[in-house]
């Protein structure tokens, strides 16, 4: 089953920032919208936390670099 998240909210983002949250969000599809504020939301996160497990360093930088986490899609288009 594919879950569509088409608006994001605080606890999106928050989940998606990190990768333990992967079980909420495999196979799931989000808007271009929502992908572009996730990564805005992980540049926010990168300038005001120095101290953050080389796991969840990798996720972010992974983010940044426009890799889709937890196996998700992009639907539409701007």
């Amino acid at each position: 089953m594919t879950t569509k998240i088409s608006e994001p909210t605080r606890s999106f983002e928050e989940d998606m920032a990190y990768p333990q949250y992967h079980y909420k969000y495999d196979n799931s599809t989000i808007s271009t919208t929502t992908w572009e504020m996730l990564q805005k939301h992980i540049i926010k996160i990168n300038e005001s936390m120095s101290l953050r497990h080389p796991h969840v360093v990798e996720h972010h930088n992974n983010i940044l670099m426009g890799i889709v986490p937890f196996n998700m899609r992009i639907v539409g288009t701007k």
